[in-house]
């Protein structure tokens, strides 16, 4: 990150948090989505422009565009497991796969769509909840007699 930068974001993918600016490569982890050339970002959880700083709980309302470069692969990871005596012996290898993007613009706001979708949600669940407590009211209820509401009281033999 360069310190004459003035906005910058930190997004989360891939399990992983990258800081971002404008026009920087990068090398993610792999994305599945490979249909189109461009691909937004809405897990940004921080946000800087010209000092004044934006922390998400959990995420800020913005989105992160950025183009598709490449898909690469990491050099070969070789691991060679051996127990000494017993002629145990095994070798494996892994090729991680990356994505090379470039960050285009940072600052949109998210898609209608995706506010739509997240107003229709707790509807759901609040109609959920109300035809929860309707079903535990129907309940009868069962009371339980402790031994001391029957008379008994635990005794210890010396």
């Amino acid at each position: 990150m360069s310190e004459k930068s003035e906005e910058f974001v930190i997004i989360e993918t891939g399990g992983k948090q990258y800081i971002l600016e404008k026009d920087t490569v990068v090398s993610i982890e792999k994305l599945t989505d490979q249909k189109s050339k461009t691909i937004t970002f809405d897990n940004v959880l921080l946000h800087s422009k010209n000092g004044t700083l934006s922390v998400g709980t959990p995420y800020l309302n913005i989105a992160v565009k950025a183009e598709i470069l490449s898909n690469e692969t990491d050099k070969k990871i070789r691991v060679f497991k051996f127990k000494p005596k017993t002629g145990y012996k095994k070798k494996q290898g892994h090729r991680q796969t990356y994505t090379t993007i470039k960050v285009i613009s940072i600052g949109a706001s998210k898609s209608s769509d995706s506010k739509q979708t997240a107003e229709t949600k707790p509807s759901k669940v609040s109609a959920k909840t109300q035809h929860s407590d309707s079903a535990k009211k129907s309940k009868p209820s069962v009371s339980t007699k402790t031994a001391a509401s029957k008379g008994k009281t635990s005794s210890k033999k010396t």
